[in-house]
């Protein structure tokens, strides 16, 4: 999905952003590590939150609710 976001516009800057600066793994099962923690507060123009069946329990998470704000 990235890789085809920045075939369409090669100057969009696609990085991910997690709680904390430690890989994290997904529900498939890939491991990825994070380029900004939310400490880092990155300069962005949109904000995604990819997501499956897990995505629910973000609905409670007070710290991505406070890095959103």
């Amino acid at each position: 999905m990235f890789s085809v976001a920045q075939r369409f516009n090669p100057k969009l800057d696609i990085f991910l952003i997690s709680e904390a600066l430690r890989p994290t793994q997904t529900q498939a099962g890939f491991t990825v590590l994070p380029n900004y923690g939310f400490s880092d507060h990155p300069s962005m123009g949109a904000f995604l939150i990819p997501g499956e069946f897990d995505t629910r329990q973000e609905l409670h998470n007070g710290n991505l609710h406070h890095f959103i704000h």
